[in-house]
């Protein structure tokens, strides 16, 4: 019973419930990470998720991986650590590629960040595998956890944003980020971000977690042409290996 009898669901409430919470915290960490640290790592620590929905997926779901997905599990750790040394290293030295408007001990606090937040994207992703496939289907789990989320979502909005949500809203700043500009973009990410969940969540529906994460990685590549040509922070050799 779900919503005072108004909504019969197949699997226990406090289940969709924690599921939205990682669902949210995994967003709000990587997010976060966007004031502390550059466009291009952050999109490249996501490839995180993958080794991440693999070991969540082996724990939760019983799922058997052979010696050549673990061999790729530790390839993507391998980029993970190259590209954050990396990314320390150019804060350090103030190369090109790093933030000028943080110190190190932001810049740090970025990655690590960014780093929870992808090892809570591949937990999320299991358990959303998890609760499509044996319980409710794809409706039941978009309706139930997106509820929880929204309002999970606009408290900790209220308690921990509300300066910046009042700055939003503030008809103040003019071209390029007037208030039509703000609301616009708000608009379209909104948009984007509904048809990448539902999206996810009908692939979750009809394979696996740690395909959906694989599949993701096509993300960098993009993330890395908007930063050097849009942002014009061009990132050093070791991230280019680290890819």
């Amino acid at each position: 019973s779900f919503l005072c009898g108004l909504q019969t669901i197949h699997a226990p409430w406090w289940g969709y419930f924690f599921s939205a919470i990682i669902a949210v915290e995994a967003r709000y960490f990587i997010f976060l990470s966007f004031r502390y640290t550059s466009l291009s790592f952050i999109y490249l620590v996501d490839a995180l998720a993958i080794p991440s929905a693999m070991a969540f997926s082996k724990c939760l779901l019983g799922r058997k991986y052979w010696i050549t997905h673990v061999l790729g599990g530790l390839l993507c750790i391998t980029g993970i650590i190259v590209s954050t040394v990396s990314d320390v290293k150019g804060q350090e030295v103030g190369n090109i590629g790093s933030r000028s408007d943080v110190n190190s001990i932001e810049h740090l606090k970025g990655d690590l960040l960014a780093i929870s937040g992808a090892v809570l994207l591949g937990l999320d992703d299991v358990l959303s595998e998890m609760l499509v496939k044996n319980y409710g289907g794809v409706d039941e789990l978009i309706f139930v956890k997106w509820f929880y989320g929204t309002g999970i979502a606009i408290i900790q909005l209220v308690i921990l944003e509300r300066d910046r949500l009042a700055a939003l809203f503030a008809n103040e700043g003019g071209e390029p980020c007037n208030i039509s500009t703000r609301f616009l973009l708000l608009g379209g990410y909104v948009l984007f971000q509904v048809l990448d969940m539902f999206s996810e969540i009908k692939f979750l529906s009809l394979s696996e977690s740690a395909l959906l994460n694989l599949s993701l990685l096509t993300s960098d590549l993009w993330a890395t042409l908007f930063s050097v040509f849009v942002v014009e922070l061009a990132p050093s050799a070791l991230y280019y290996a680290a890819i």
